[in-house]
């Protein structure tokens, strides 16, 4: 299994976990395994081939927002809700209700709702961070239940080497989205004689 369908399966289980199963599928194991399959199947058609990670985490969102029930999705709710991420095939006039993944995570994040480690460490983290969508206070809270429960798992050692691991990954990531800010505020440069330039502007 790839590195993507696993990463997927474990992260549908865990989301499916948290539902109620079909009563259906109930004392039915082949069909609960038939029924898994396809979904994960319909999961990994849909998935980009990179950045998976960061599409899930908006997924589980959607998905939960686009839900009625507190069942499991089916093939067509899992459809429904990448499209909304994804957004339409073309450009259509807005209707003021698209999704903000960003700004709903962060008010389950401050109403202290179960959240991927993606929204505590990383690039998603540091967005909601930049755009002052999750209190300091907040985040400390997530983080710390995060490390007690991996060193509850793992033992203290390991913790404290996950929690180094995932530091990085996200002061990576503040690099990154310093990067990308930095190239959309830089001005462009006009030329002058002798090939030097003049920048119009500054930029953090």
């Amino acid at each position: 299994m790839s590195i993507k369908a696993e990463f997927l399966k474990t992260k549908l289980t865990a989301y499916l976990e948290r539902r109620s199963m079909p009563r259906s599928l109930a004392d039915k194991p082949s069909a609960q395994h038939a029924e898994l399959a396809a979904l994960l199947a319909c999961v990994n058609r849909l998935a980009p081939r990179d950045g998976f990670e960061d599409w899930w985490a908006m997924m589980e969102i959607s998905i939960a927002e686009n839900a009625n029930t507190y069942a499991w999705p089916t093939e067509g709710d899992i459809k429904k809700a990448a499209g909304k991420i994804r957004g339409p095939r073309k450009v259509t006039v807005s209707q003021g209700d698209e999704l903000d993944p960003l700004k709903v995570m962060g008010e389950r994040m401050e109403a202290g709702d179960a959240v991927g480690d993606g929204w505590i460490y990383g690039r998603l983290c540091v967005q909601l961070q930049r755009k002052r969508l999750l209190t300091p206070d907040t985040l400390r809270k997530y983080r710390s239940a995060w490390f007690f429960k991996q060193k509850d798992t793992y033992g203290e050692e390991q913790a404290n080497a996950k929690e180094a691991e995932m530091m990085k990954r996200h002061k990576d990531a503040e690099t990154l989205e310093d990067s990308v800010r930095s190239q959309v505020d830089t001005p462009i440069p006009k030329p002058k004689t002798q090939d030097r330039y003049d920048w119009d502007g500054q930029h953090d």
